[in-house]
């Protein structure tokens, strides 16, 4: 008589607790149910919903931006992706313009600064640091008298490197997961966000760009020296053609996005007329 007793009390379910049941009542999605994840409504927060959450920092603004864009236009992920992309580098035209400024003060010192610049360079080499020293203070105090900063060269770039970088990390984890839409929601011969691009053009098209922006002198308009410019014309777009092929289409629409504006701009940006309209030194 004791078994029966004994078989019930180990079959009955545990007890549910109550916090248990609120926090199963309060989830009206399951991610792990394919029906629930497929069918999650694009409502801002959803990213996060889909367990892409990355606290605070510049990859959840990016997030943040770029789920406000998608969901507010109802564009399809390939245009979200690119507006995103254009609105962040638009963000960043003024830092490009001060660096842009910079970069023609320089050239316009080149006459008295390229001496100083061999003479400290032999000194160097020679091991003579006092000289050396000399014409480094030299060059720090004409660069300050012309209202060159070499820091203000870098904040661009690094800004623009950050912002990458943390575009490549949200990017690349929604292709993975992938986030509903991404599938489809791409363009012409690229329908598939979460797949490489089968014919490599948007990776041609970010090499291209950055041959044709390296040649006009950069974002900053500083010119290269003749020992880099093999590397910097052709073998550095090379490189990033190779790396960028095998990522994700929609890592490359953004990087794509972002390459095509970076060459605009430096094309702007060497107009005279555009120079005087904002001040800049010709």
């Amino acid at each position: 008589a004791a078994t029966p007793a004994v078989s019930a009390a180990t079959t009955a379910p545990p007890p549910t607790s109550a916090t248990d049941a609120l926090a199963t009542d309060s989830n009206p999605f399951d991610i792990s149910d394919a029906t629930d994840y497929a069918n999650l409504p694009e409502r801002l927060g959803f990213l996060k919903d889909l367990g892409l959450d990355y606290g605070y920092g510049p990859t959840s603004v990016i997030e943040w931006s770029l789920e406000h864009v998608h969901v507010l236009s109802g564009m399809p992920w390939w245009g979200s992706i690119a507006a995103t992309a254009f609105l962040y580098r638009l963000a960043l035209v003024p830092l490009f313009m001060k660096a842009s400024e910079n970069g023609a003060k320089m050239r316009a010192m080149q006459p008295i600064t390229k001496p100083m610049n061999d003479k400290m360079m032999q000194a160097m080499r020679d091991g003579d640091r006092v000289t050396a020293m000399t014409m480094r203070q030299e060059l720090m105090q004409i660069n300050k008298a012309a209202g060159v900063s070499t820091f203000g060269m870098l904040v661009p770039s690094v800004v623009q490197g950050v912002f990458g970088f943390c575009a490549f990390r949200l990017l690349r984890a929604m292709a993975n997961l992938p986030v509903p839409g991404l599938e489809t929601g791409g363009l012409l011969w690229i329908t598939d966000l979460t797949q490489t691009d089968p014919y490599f053009l948007l990776p041609a098209i970010m090499g291209g760009t950055l041959h044709m922006v390296m040649r006009m002198g950069g974002e900053t308009g500083t010119p290269m020296t003749e020992a880099a410019r093999p590397f910097l014309l052709y073998i550095f777009p090379g490189i990033v053609f190779i790396t960028t092929a095998w990522l994700p289409a929609a890592l490359n629409v953004w990087l794509a996005t972002t390459g095509v504006m970076g060459m605009t701009q430096v094309h702007i940006f060497k107009r005279p007329e555009i120079r005087r309209m904002f001040g800049l030194t010709p």
